[in-house]
């Protein structure tokens, strides 16, 4: 048989002081036992009284004030364990975002700087190689369209391909 009330005790600061002095102690027990935090658990069932007391003139309760007491702190134990939860994904989230971004700006670092030491290595090429190599790296062409464009044998395409190849491979060597 369930019985609801009202209680009257609520409405005043006096009674109000009752409650919290006589429940404060068991309440903060069970919190304790579900969180193993002392200051965390003061800090949840503070909460559950000011709730309380804020809810004091359309609160109904069920049963006992204690077995709503000690409802109202395990609901409120398990709100905070899922926003911690969802505390930690979330800096999770924004950590490996920040790492991602870092990388990124890193490997574009290293990228803009590679490129640069290509191009300054690519400079000191004569100028029929750095230009074969240009229109196959930098533009995409195969040895069959680069040797058409210029009117040159494929073999002679592939022979300045390699020398390019072999000359950047020696002067990035000495430059990381």
């Amino acid at each position: 048989m369930k019985t609801r009330q009202k209680p009257e005790e609520f409405k005043t600061k006096d009674g109000f002081q009752q409650i919290y002095s006589t429940y404060f102690s068991k309440v903060l027990a069970l919190c304790m036992k579900y969180t193993g935090d002392e200051s965390l658990s003061k800090d949840l069932v503070q909460d559950v009284f000011v709730s309380l007391w804020e809810k004091r003139k359309s609160l109904v309760i069920e049963k006992s004030l204690e077995r709503y007491l000690c409802w109202s702190v395990k609901m409120k134990v398990f709100e905070h364990s899922r926003n911690q939860s969802i505390k930690r994904k979330n800096l999770e989230i924004v950590k490996s975002r920040q790492t991602e971004i870092v990388l990124t700006d890193e490997n574009d670092f290293g990228s803009v700087q590679l490129h640069h030491e290509i191009r300054t290595v690519a400079n000191n090429l004569s100028e029929k190689c750095r230009r074969i190599f240009l229109m196959s790296r930098q533009d995409g062409l195969s040895n069959k369209q680069i040797a058409f464009e210029l009117n040159i044998s494929e073999r002679t395409v592939q022979y300045h391909i390699k020398n390019a190849l072999r000359d950047l491979k020696q002067g990035l060597k000495y430059r990381f």
